[in-house]
């Protein structure tokens, strides 16, 4: 499947952001630094984290066919909005 639209969030501080990759942890992708990508189980996710302004940017760039983007974006919303 193609790349899916990129979500932006604003106000991730360091703190935030810190909780945001143990959560991403518990889900078995790792986030290593402020941008990059990292993929499992069939999908590719990338990053990119500006601690200055607190933008994030979070983009499913492939998933597997039985995952649509509603789905995955729905689980990076979940992912960043369960952190304080």
């Amino acid at each position: 499947m193609s790349e899916c639209a990129a979500q932006s969030f604003s106000g991730i501080n360091p703190a935030k952001f810190a909780c945001l990759v143990a959560n991403a942890a518990k889900q078995g992708i790792k986030i290593d630094g402020n941008h990059g990508s990292a993929s499992k189980s069939g999908i590719t996710i990338a990053w990119n984290y500006a601690p200055e302004t607190g933008n994030l940017t979070i983009q499913c760039m492939e998933t597997p066919f039985y995952l649509g983007c509603d789905q995955v974006n729905s689980i990076i919303h979940e992912l960043v909005n369960d952190c304080p």
